[in-house]
């Protein structure tokens, strides 16, 4: 792969924020490194990969549909399903149970070794509540809360138990299993370009939005009104700190992202969708509450709120659950009582 360097970052402390950098070749073959151009060899890929697990985020999909995200993922990273899905109803209809025999069709064809879990699996909540993190499951009916952040929660988990070095998300959602791949294969160029420097990286994919109608006509914005909105306050928050404009934040929406191991166990992660904030109010209630946020910015973002109907006159800003790092969990207790087979599924051989 050959992207273009990156010439432009903002600091945040100990964090550096650097720009988007463009993939120039998917792949650039024997190509070396430019003045103007960085290039990631196929050895660079396989090292990366060999160490990454890709989380695959599945609720109520079509079957063919997840089939095709499962053969887009590169063949040495380790797949993480995390679902969702419906499961039995007297004894019918387990989508969750359509999904793992499609893994392990596919493993098996592909010679390839994979875990799948089920959000709701009364194992997952207990292992959680007795590792140290009882705000993950709900006093409703005692499991693991429904959401993405929850999910991807439990994907990181699964990921750090098995001792690999990144983790990575992907939607079932996807029509185009090429793109998944792409996907995984910035997540890998990211992390090798930044292997030297940093070893709490995290990489993030642009992408333009999904086509909207618009007088008879499909069009495809650069970005969507969510990531606009969530893109311009995050950016605001970075001015608060420099005193310059900047622009420089624009996958604060995105939902295609990695992350070294290493921060995902620093991270705290917030419920729903907050995370990746398909519904901006939830982002933008993390926004206001964080103790980074200035008492203006607050204010400005509040009347913001009131203005678009996001937030009604007078009403008190939600706050969102996010619930305590992995790396503040006790993982040997967690990794015993996740370890039963009724709890996380072994599909393949394993490597």
């Amino acid at each position: 792969m050959r992207l273009t360097r990156p010439s432009r970052f903002e600091r945040l402390g100990s964090i550096q924020i650097n720009e988007l950098q463009r993939v120039i070749e998917l792949d650039a073959g024997s190509g070396r490194s430019t003045s103007s151009s960085l290039t990631v060899s196929r050895d660079d890929f396989l090292a990366i990969e060999s160490r990454m697990a890709i989380v695959v985020l599945c609720m109520n999909e079509e079957f063919r549909t997840i089939e095709s995200v499962f053969s887009g993922i590169p063949h040495d990273c380790l797949i993480v399903l995390v679902s969702n899905s419906n499961r039995a109803q007297g004894g019918y209809n387990d989508r969750y149970e359509t999904e793992v025999n499609i893994l392990q069709n596919f493993c098996r064809e592909a010679d390839r070794f994979a875990i799948a879990v089920h959000q709701k699996d009364p194992g997952v909540a207990d292992a959680f509540a007795a590792a140290g993190a009882p705000e993950l499951v709900s006093d409703d009916d005692g499991l693991v809360h429904s959401g993405k952040g929850e999910g991807m929660l439990v994907g990181m988990a699964v990921a750090a138990l098995m001792e690999r070095e990144y983790v990575g998300f992907v939607d079932a959602d996807n029509y185009i299993p090429g793109s998944i791949n792409e996907y995984c294969k910035s997540y890998a160029a990211g992390f090798h370009l930044s292997r030297a420097t940093a070893e709490y990286a995290m990489v993030r994919v642009s992408w333009s939005s999904k086509p909207k109608e618009r007088n008879g006509r499909l069009m495809f914005d650069r970005r969507g009104r969510s990531s606009r909105v969530v893109n311009e306050w995050l950016n605001n928050l970075l001015q608060e700190f420099s005193g310059y404009g900047t622009d420089c934040i624009t996958t604060g929406n995105a939902g295609e992202h990695a992350m070294t191991m290493s921060l995902a166990l620093k991270l705290r992660m917030a419920s729903g969708f907050a995370v990746e904030p398909d519904m901006r109010a939830q982002a933008l209630h993390m926004l206001y509450h964080s103790p980074m946020t200035p008492a203006p910015m607050k204010a400005a973002l509040r009347k913001w709120m009131e203005d678009e109907g996001v937030l009604a006159v007078g009403e008190e800003v939600p706050r969102e659950r996010v619930y305590p790092a992995l790396g503040e969990l006790d993982m040997a207790r967690l990794a015993g009582l996740l370890g039963g087979e009724s709890v996380r599924r072994m599909v393949g051989g394993f490597p």
